[in-house]
């Protein structure tokens, strides 16, 4: 980008320098036309007027470098801030001329790519943050944090005893609540794939606290239909610092004590 915008200066430059040097010539043929000017100082006028020019042309020049430089610094910044991640960056030029056009083409390309990126971080069915979410959340260096694993409790008999669109409206009330939870702790909950969710907390969190704020968060009744839903769950964790590479050894030994807690009874429900 900076070798094209120096290309495009430079010719910029050569370009005002020869129309500077074309006003001039002009000038001191159009002058002497209208105003009679004496012979022994035609050269000295013609000289005066291409320098003149020039430095018009040289003016105009250095005032259109500092508003394209102004201009490609500020979309810089705001392609800088989007590339980071932040979408809320915006290009805020107010004139009314094709760099407005340009801005406001920028801006919309940044909205559509929040749009796709959010599509592509986020389950289609329940709002929460999805594995690809997850997978760039590892890679943040973040210290230790613990891993809780999920897992709802015989969910498939809601699947057959009441069909898919209740179990669908069941796991988007289930993430609602764990969306409120996020907000009280400043966790990260995550659906993970059918009836399993993940909860990112502090390393601090354990099992039976973050057990108890789950019976507070799902204390009032789930319904399907009218019929009220007694929700059951089993829980496994696992201390992490963030890493791609030991993603799914965390994973696995979390899913496998959450896995252990089923086998052995140690499920939650609301009493």
């Amino acid at each position: 980008m900076h070798m094209r915008l120096q290309s495009y200066v430079t010719k910029l430059f050569i370009a005002y320098m020869m129309l500077g040097v074309a006003v001039g010539i002009a000038f001191s043929i159009l002058v002497p036309a209208i105003i009679a000017i004496p012979d022994e100082s035609r050269v000295f006028f013609t000289v005066f007027a291409v320098s003149a020019g020039v430095l018009l042309g040289l003016l105009n020049f250095l005032v259109a470098r500092q508003f394209i430089v102004r201009c490609t610094s500020m979309f810089q910044d705001v392609l800088d801030r989007v590339r980071n991640g932040d979408y809320t960056a915006r290009s805020l030029y107010a004139g009314s001329d094709v760099v407005r056009s340009m801005s406001d083409a920028l801006n919309r390309t940044i909205t559509s790519l929040e749009q796709k990126d959010f599509s592509m971080l986020h389950d289609r069915l329940t709002g929460l943050p999805n594995r690809e979410a997850l997978d760039r959340m590892f890679a943040e260096k973040a210290g230790r944090r613990k891993l809780f694993f999920i897992d709802l409790d015989q969910f498939k008999k809601v699947n057959d005893s009441y069909g898919h669109a209740a179990g669908d409206q069941l796991l988007q009330d289930i993430a609602k609540r764990l969306q409120q939870l996020d907000s009280r702790l400043t966790t990260r909950s995550f659906r993970y794939g059918g009836d399993e969710f993940i909860v990112i907390a502090d390393e601090q969190m354990t099992e039976e606290r973050l057990n108890q704020q789950l019976v507070n968060s799902f204390a009032e009744p789930f319904y399907i239909g009218d019929i009220p839903y007694q929700l059951k769950w089993s829980l496994g964790s696992h201390s992490f610092e963030g890493s791609l590479s030991s993603y799914a050894a965390i994973l696995e030994v979390a899913d496998q004590r959450m896995y252990q807690a089923k086998q052995t009874g140690a499920r939650h429900t609301i009493s």
